[in-house]
């Protein structure tokens, strides 16, 4: 079987657990035979030890959990709005409400990406270097609805819901290529179209903020390192660790810093292989002074789930003893795309439950070898 939602019921979770005593846990139970978040109380006898016990050392902490969540492109806010009104406010209780999964974080794409329909950015007035023409009126377009789907998460939940942006791609004239595929910003890190790209972020975060949505944090570019050697199909700003780290020190940095001075800049957002040979931002004092946090991707857990690669995660480890203050943030995720001779099919189902159950056990593996 499959979580059942649709116009007349929607599987719920429930939050019970806010009332355990000291003696109880709470379970939740999802199995192939039909339970789906199956909530019960499990009591604890102190006398009766007929199982390994575990010591908790308290004292020892490491990073903080700052939430989870997704992404709010243009295909998720397309999709959920061609549903009916109320199975649409259905889906936004599943993942925000205190009945779903109570998401806290939310990634927002600033421009296209390659879950958009078309490519698409906020200025295309060639060398509007004041950014005179800027706007977001596509975002708030009855063909997107992105604005108004993140109006309406934040509306659902009951708690504070960390946004942060990323960019895929500047508007093409910014670029040496005139195009937004495997392209490069003109000039050098504190010249004028560099400049220009770092007051088009802040005009989006001033245009989305007249909307009632803030956000907490920025990445500096999604997945920047790839070399001229790896093409995309989709859009892609290539930045080297030097330019990433010139960027903020003379152009991004100091913007935020007038323009939105709690506004929390995360470097790399790219693959965790690429972490220590992209270390430049952070060594540079007058660089790493606006950066908050570093952003990495998923991808390679599948190396270490499916041909125990490794999966890069001594990379954390190393780049966390050396830069402690900074925030570590799992950025971006996706799934549905892995081949069927792993045993997940070639993309998500909802109609066969098996297929379903399958994509959800290697998940599950996957975090639990992580």
């Amino acid at each position: 079987g499959v979580c059942v939602c649709n116009a007349t019921q929607c599987d719920t979770v429930s939050n019970n657990y806010t009332s355990l005593t000291t003696d109880q846990v709470g379970v939740y139970t999802t199995s192939k035979a039909g339970d789906r978040f199956a909530y019960k109380v499990a009591n604890v006898d102190s006398t009766t030890v007929s199982s390994p016990t575990y010591s908790i050392d308290v004292s020892t902490q490491y990073q903080t959990m700052i939430g989870f969540g997704g992404t709010f492109t243009d295909a998720a806010a397309i999709n959920v709005y061609k549903l009916s009104s109320k199975l649409q406010q259905m889906v936004l209780d599943q993942y925000f409400s205190d009945t779903g999964l109570q998401y806290t974080l939310g990634r927002v794409p600033i421009g296209s990406t390659d879950f958009s329909t078309g490519v698409y950015s906020y200025n295309d007035v060639v060398d509007d270097f004041e950014m005179k023409h800027f706007s977001i009126n596509v975002d708030k377009s009855s063909a997107s609805h992105k604005i108004e789907l993140i109006q309406r998460a934040l509306n659902t939940t009951s708690r504070d819901i960390k946004l942060f942006a990323s960019s895929w791609a500047p508007p093409t004239w910014m670029t040496t290529e005139n195009t937004t595929l495997n392209c490069h910003v003109k000039g050098k890190p504190g010249e004028k179209y560099w400049k220009a790209l770092a007051l088009y972020y802040s005009k989006f975060l001033d245009a989305y903020s007249e909307e009632g949505i803030n956000f907490w944090a920025m990445t500096v570019q999604n997945e920047p390192s790839k070399s001229i050697l790896q093409t995309s199909a989709w859009q892609s700003l290539r930045l080297t660790a030097a330019e990433e780290r010139d960027f903020i020190k003379l152009d991004l940095g100091p913007r935020m810093a007038q323009d939105h001075p709690d506004l929390k800049i995360i470097a790399g957002d790219d693959q965790k292989s690429t972490i220590l040979d992209r270390l430049a931002p952070f060594e540079d004092v007058d660089a790493l002074k606006y950066i908050s946090g570093l952003g990495f991707h998923w991808y390679r857990d599948l190396d270490f789930f499916f041909f125990s690669l490794g999966g890069d995660f001594d990379k954390l480890l190393t780049f966390n003893q050396k830069y402690p203050d900074v925030f570590m943030l799992a950025t971006e995720a996706c799934e549905g795309y892995l081949p069927s001779w792993l045993g997940t099919g070639s993309g998500v189902s909802l109609t066969d439950s098996d297929k379903s159950w399958s994509r959800a056990e290697t998940t599950r593996m996957t975090l639990l070898k992580t």
